[in-house]
């Protein structure tokens, strides 16, 4: 074969080759979603996380990482997704939350799912026009042919609006809260009061 023909074919080989090798890339990954972009102090937000492998999901492990400070962690026994057992919890050690789970269905171990359901609350400490991130960290899926395959990180940002307001309003709430219990307790103390001066009258 000349070497004209020789780069040729050379050349047929990587144009048929790189494609796949794209596809491969692409075939493996992580998305989380969530239910909003902006929040407010006391809302609820529901994060969503899926997962894709072209050799099959057996389980999935990864750090869950946010500000403890500004958002709660409310549904930790629930995370898990039908068809998954959840294996997450606090890394002693590192303090980390590590977000794990293992495939346990009974039908054929599948190439994109859905496996995780994560709810926050938006705590008082948030500051108004500030960024809230949530990242999942140190991907790594599980597959059928035993293999860990490592993904990059993913992450979400949330937008605070009205918090310092929220703050406020909560505070003048709570002060004409204990306004009104004094104006009672005072009322009440006057009623007693002038019951004991009529009997001894």
């Amino acid at each position: 074969m000349s070497k004209c023909k020789k780069i040729i074919c050379l050349i047929i080989t990587l144009i048929v080759i790189m494609p796949i090798n794209v596809y491969a890339n692409i075939a493996n990954e992580i998305k989380i979603d969530t239910d909003k972009t902006s929040v407010e102090v006391g809302d609820y937000v529901e994060i969503t996380i899926t997962a894709k492998c072209e050799s099959g999901i057996e389980g999935i492990d990864s750090t869950l990482v946010y500000d403890e400070s500004k958002l709660k962690l409310i549904n930790e026994d629930e995370i898990a997704l039908t068809g998954f057992t959840s294996m997450s919890g606090k890394d002693e050690e590192t303090g980390e939350y590590k977000l794990s789970v293992l495939y346990t269905g009974n039908e054929d171990v599948p190439t994109e799912a859905e496996f995780a359901k994560v709810k926050f609350e938006v705590l008082n400490k948030v500051k108004k026009d500030k960024n809230l991130n949530i990242k999942i960290e140190e991907i790594e899926i599980g597959d059928s042919n035993g293999e860990w395959i490592e993904l990059e990180e993913k992450q979400i940002i949330l937008t605070v609006e009205n918090a310092q307001s929220n703050s406020l309003g909560r505070v003048i709430k709570y002060i004409a809260i204990a306004i009104v219990v004094v104006i009672l307790l005072f009322i009440i103390f006057k009623k007693s009061k002038n019951k004991k001066n009529g009997s001894k009258k």
